[in-house]
């Protein structure tokens, strides 16, 4: 996995390959809003979950090269999905 869809991208790349909805603008570096489910704590590295388009919570099994997408910057509580700032970054 690498990187996030971004809603409001600071630079997009190949902005005539298509629309946003053929080619959504994805964040590969920087502070972006993820959807998630599931409490999410500060610190917390993501990936993704069962539910197409969220990131979740990952456990220390599922913390692998590549299979990480960022670090949460914010807590979410509670099991319903939200949306959390994190910090994306190619790790």
């Amino acid at each position: 996995m690498v990187g996030i869809v971004s809603t409001d991208p600071a630079y997009l790349m190949n902005s005539k390959a298509g629309s946003s909805q053929t080619h959504p603008a994805i964040a590969l570096k920087g502070r972006v809003p993820c959807k998630v489910v599931g409490v999410v704590n500060k610190g917390d590295l993501l990936v993704t979950s069962n539910i197409p388009g969220y990131a979740k919570a990952a456990l220390e099994s599922e913390i692998t090269t590549g299979a990480v997408i960022g670090k949460a910057i914010q807590d979410k509580s509670g099991l319903a999905p939200g949306i959390v700032e994190v910090f994306v970054s190619i790790m």
